[in-house]
C-alpha cells in the first residue's frame, strides 16, 4: 500500500513538474515575442530607388538629398500617433519633411503651406491643431473652415494667403504627384534619408518602430561615408597618377601664366 502511495505521488509530483515546464516555456515564448526584433533589411526596412521625375518634385518641395520625408494625412489616426516618435528625432537633429495627401476637398496641403512658409516655427502646434480637428467627429463645412482660418491663428494676414494662394495650390498638387510617383498605398509612409522605406505592417510596437528608423538612418549613414572614402582615394590616385596636376606656374611679377 505504502509502496503505491510513494508511486502516485512520484507521477503527481513528475506531472507538476512536466505543467511547470510547459507553463515556464510558454512564458518565455510570449515574453520574448514582446520583444521588438532586431531590424532586418527587406523585413522592416527596404532600400528604394526614387524614380528622377519623383527627384525633381522633391527638389521642388525642398528636400534636399539625404533627408527623410513622410506621406501622411491629418485624417490618419496613425500618423498622428507617429507625431511624437518623429519629433524626438528631429529633436537628434534629422530633418524630416512632412507631405499632406488626401481630402481634397478641405484645403490641408494649403494650410500647411501657409504655415510652412510665414510660421514655420509654428508647424508643431499647428499640426496638433490639425490633427485633432481632422480627427474629431466636426462636420466636412466645419473642417473646411477651420483649415482656411488657421494660419490666421499663427500670423498670417488674409493679404498673406491671397499673394501664396496660387504656390499653395501648385504645392498641393506636388504632393499628391509625387505619393503617385512612388506609388504610396497608405500612410504613413516613411523614407528615411530618402532611401530606405519603412515596412509599417512589420512592426508590433513604437519602440521597436523606432529601432528600425534608426538602423535604416544608420546604414544610409554607413553607405555615404563609403561613397566619400571611394572618392577620396580615387581622387588621391588621380593626383598620385598625374604630379603636375594643380600646380599654379608664377612670373617674376608674381602673376600666373
Amino acid at each position: 500500500m505504502n509502496k503505491k502511495v510513494s508511486l502516485l505521488l512520484v507521477g503527481l509530483g513528475c506531472l507538476a513538474a512536466l505543467i511547470g515546464a510547459d507553463q515556464y516555456s510558454r512564458y518565455t515564448a510570449k515574453v520574448e515575442a514582446s520583444k521588438p526584433s532586431e531590424p532586418t533589411e527587406g523585413v522592416h526596412y527596404k532600400e528604394i530607388e526614387i524614380p528622377e521625375d519623383a527627384k525633381v518634385i522633391l527638389n521642388k518641395l525642398g528636400v534636399k538629398e539625404g533627408e527623410t520625408f513622410e506621406i501622411m494625412s491629418y485624417t490618419c489616426p496613425a500618423c498622428n500617433n507617429m507625431e511624437p516618435l518623429l519629433h524626438h528625432f528631429e529633436v537628434l537633429g534629422i530633418k524630416v519633411h512632412k507631405f499632406q495627401i488626401g481630402m481634397d476637398n478641405i484645403p490641408l496641403a494649403e494650410a500647411e503651406y501657409f504655415v510652412k512658409e510665414k510660421s514655420a516655427h509654428n508647424l508643431p502646434e499647428f499640426r496638433k491643431e490639425m490633427f485633432t480637428k481632422m480627427l474629431s467627429s466636426a462636420s466636412s463645412e466645419e473642417k473646411v473652415t477651420f483649415a482656411k482660418h488657421i494660419p490666421l491663428e499663427y500670423g498670417l494676414s488674409l493679404d498673406n494667403l491671397a499673394e501664396l494662394d496660387v504656390k499653395a495650390t501648385e504645392y498641393k498638387y506636388l504632393t499628391l504627384a509625387l505619393a503617385d510617383k512612388l506609388k504610396v498605398s497608405h500612410t504613413p509612409t516613411i523614407y528615411v534619408a530618402g532611401k530606405y522605406e519603412l515596412i509599417q505592417k512589420n512592426h508590433n510596437s513604437f519602440e521597436q518602430f523606432s529601432k528600425t528608423f534608426m538602423a535604416a538612418y544608420e546604414a544610409y549613414m554607413k553607405d555615404r561615408e563609403s561613397e566619400v572614402k571611394a572618392k577620396l582615394e580615387e581622387m588621391e590616385k588621380n593626383s598620385i597618377s598625374d604630379p603636375t596636376n594643380d600646380k599654379e606656374v608664377y612670373s617674376q611679377d608674381g602673376l600666373a601664366k
